[in-house]
């Protein structure tokens, strides 16, 4: 059992150097039509002077939140998440 515990785990990080992403430079070509959507929400959010309790649920896409469930569900909050965080910084940093 150790041996495919270990063979499992080592599969895993296979997997993930594979699937790693290149880094996004930011520029327009470059950017998904996801990372834009969230972009323009991100800059409503900021513009207004509402306070936000949940962001990410702000961004969050209604018909792709009710498709997904468990873990897919976790993922998807995820990847969100890193997206966010990432049009945030954008947004910081065009505005400075």
């Amino acid at each position: 059992m150790k041996n495919s515990i270990k063979a499992l785990a080592k599969e895993a990080k296979n997997r993930m150097r594979t699937s790693a992403a290149p880094e996004n430079k930011g520029t327009l070509a470059d950017i998904s039509q996801e990372e834009e959507r969230v972009f323009q929400i991100v800059c409503k959010l900021a513009a207004s002077d509402e306070v936000v309790t949940n962001p990410i649920m702000r961004v969050a896409d209604p018909a792709v939140w009710k498709s997904v469930r468990g873990v897919d569900r976790e993922r998807y909050v995820l990847n969100l998440s890193a997206v966010y965080c990432k049009q945030l910084q954008r947004y910081q940093a065009q505005k400075s």
